[in-house]
């Protein structure tokens, strides 16, 4: 019973603070939409210039058609390509810049209340198509009253959702709370598995002073709990697999010297400082802060 009690005050808390947002966003409205500013974000503002928006932004550049770039960041300190303004991810920049933008480009939710103009278009190109984890409704009782609000919320200000797959578009329904039309275009990020891909195996190795005929796998964790109010956790003080025995085991059956890229997930890699790395090596290479997976 206390339970219960204490989520629905926190529910009704966030509802408080969606109706602020709401009403600040509307402020905004006196200015007209620029149809051709794009607003992006990824990972609520933690990630940099990465993630599916960032290979739609690419291509925005490179057709020369002068569109207004704006991605809203956490941290302006990450770095982005000219052509693309930075804008601190706080409650005023949000609500300016969403509120005038023609195009709105994100892999994740936006913030609860945000509010969009009829002739605003909003892309969501979500961040885990392949869904190795339960997500939504797949997650029965474990889902929280408020992510199923903050997710119905955000998907009915969606004008369409990106597919790679007729397995995520089977899936997104429930995944995502969302039942309005899907576009089964693929993953803009994982073009770069197929094109380029010598460019980018060689440029890796560069930046990181890897041999060039070594080999790489990395280790990408996910976690679960805390999320609902805001307490980002891991399950274990710290990533339990023993890089030793990892690199070892590859090398003695595939042959050739091996390396383990670590990559945390972007709400952990946030906070990269409370995560002690104790069982690595040096053959255990951290590209959590890396921008782009």
């Amino acid at each position: 019973m206390h339970k219960t009690n204490a989520e629905d005050r926190y529910i009704e808390k966030r509802k408080r603070k969606a109706f602020l947002t709401y009403v600040f966003c509307h402020m905004f409205w006196v200015l007209p939409v620029r149809k051709k500013k794009v607003v992006f974000t990824a990972f609520e503002g933690d990630g940099g210039y990465c993630c599916n928006p960032r290979y739609i932004a690419e291509e925005l550049l490179k057709s020369n058609q002068n569109y207004e770039i704006v991605w809203l960041v956490n941290h302006l300190e990450k770095k982005f390509p000219n052509g693309i303004h930075k804008a601190k991810n706080n409650f005023f920049n949000r609500a300016y810049h969403l509120a005038t933008a023609g195009t709105w480009v994100d892999n994740s939710r936006k913030a609860f209340g945000t509010a969009k103009r009829k002739n605003q278009l909003y892309i969501q190109t979500w961040h885990a198509g392949v869904a190795l984890k339960p997500i939504g409704q797949f997650r029965g009782a474990l889902f929280p009253k408020i992510a199923y609000l903050v997710s119905a919320y955000d998907s009915k200000l969606t004008n369409f959702v990106l597919s790679n797959s007729d397995w995520c578009t089977n899936l997104y329904p429930k995944m995502l709370i969302y039942q309005g039309e899907i576009i089964k275009t693929g993953s803009p990020r994982c073009d770069i598995l197929i094109n380029k891909k010598r460019a980018v195996y060689e440029d890796i190795r560069s930046q990181y002073a890897i041999p060039k005929d070594a080999k790489i796998v990395m280790f990408a964790p996910t976690f679960r709990g805390g999320s609902q109010k805001g307490n980002r956790q891991v399950l274990a003080a710290y990533p339990t697999l023993n890089f030793s025995t990892m690199v070892q085991t590859l090398e003695e059956k595939f042959g050739g010297s091996w390396y383990v890229f670590l990559r945390l997930h972007p709400q952990l890699s946030a906070q990269i400082e409370k995560v002690p790395l104790e069982n690595s090596i040096e053959q255990m290479i951290d590209v959590s802060q890396a921008d782009d997976m």
